[in-house]
């Protein structure tokens, strides 16, 4: 099992070293493509080759870039919402205070984001909801939001780009 201290790989991190390396693919592949239609000799030459591989990589770069903005932009929005929740969510608790709407994240897409963001409602939804049982409704304080945690609100991370 890993260590607490462990970190988990970054995603962009990954995504940056496949986007590299489909750049280099694209520029090792590009030559003989080259040679192919335009039936040249010249698509071999040591400085083409320098070239589509470098022009690949500037490609892989410049997807990684536009990726990173829009996604990494809409991740940390994301992230940074759950832990607003999060510590609305435990002020409520600490004060026994209802939470109502300023305990749900806005849907902003209908995507895979949207879809998270969806699920992070519908979690505290159901514990937000008092559970009925055996005919009566339950308001105990196993139905407060704290139950999804155990000890305080985490410690918001430091922001990293990537």
């Amino acid at each position: 099992m890993p260590s607490q201290s462990a970190r988990p790989p970054s995603t962009f991190r990954r995504s940056a070293l496949t986007m590299a390396a489909f750049g280099i693919g694209v520029g090792l592949v590009f030559p003989p493509f080259a040679h192919w239609v335009l039936e040249t000799d010249a698509a071999y030459e040591p400085v083409f080759w320098v070239l589509c591989v470098a022009a690949g990589l500037v490609v892989g770069a410049a997807n990684f870039a536009i990726a990173f903005g829009v996604v990494g932009k809409h991740v940390q929005r994301l992230a940074d919402a759950m832990y607003k929740v999060n510590e609305r969510v435990a002020h409520a608790d600490a004060t026994s205070a209802e939470c109502g709407e300023a305990c749900r994240l806005p849907i902003t897409s209908s995507d895979s984001f949207g879809r998270v963001e969806q699920a992070f409602n519908d979690i505290f939804a159901g514990r937000l909801r008092p559970r009925a049982s055996a005919g009566k409704t339950s308001t105990s304080r196993s139905t407060r939001p704290s139950a999804l945690r155990v000890g305080p609100p985490p410690e918001r991370p430091r922001r990293r780009t990537w």
